[in-house]
């Protein structure tokens, strides 16, 4: 069985390029660290491309309470296999959001964290190091 290391940074430091350019950054954030019932969650991304295109497939996904690992899919829907949120993306300049959820009350309190990766077009192959960001939920 496949186990991921987790490192608990919300940015990561990249990977090189013999120059000393990253390929790619990847930057998440979450709107505050703690939430409760009723409270909204925003979690936003930004993307900086290197100097050289680059094609990817792009993850997001949430380590929920317990260890259960959900890939956010491009509907909105969550998934426990290793899919990505988008295949072969072109990956270009982004920031702004990317999930939003009001939390009810039926949810695991705990410590979730986010997870985003680019890698190398139909392989788990990270092209940069993986992002995190904790968030937690108290009842």
């Amino acid at each position: 069985q496949d186990r991921v290391h987790i490192s608990y940074h919300s940015e990561a430091p990249a990977l090189k390029y013999a120059r000393g350019e990253p390929r790619v950054r990847l930057k998440l954030q979450v709107n505050q660290p703690s939430f409760s019932t009723g409270q909204t969650l925003t979690l936003a991304a930004t993307v900086t491309p290197g100097p050289a295109p680059l094609t990817a497939d792009a993850y997001l996904a949430v380590a929920v309470p317990g260890g259960l690992l959900l890939f956010i899919q491009g509907d909105g829907s969550f998934t426990q296999e290793v899919h990505p949120l988008a295949s072969n993306w072109t990956v270009m300049p982004f920031a702004g959001e990317v999930f939003r959820y009001t939390f009810h009350g039926s949810e695991l309190p705990g410590t979730y964290t986010w997870l985003a990766a680019f890698t190398a077009p139909g392989t788990l192959t990270l092209i940069e190091s993986l992002v995190t960001v904790p968030f937690t939920l108290t009842p």
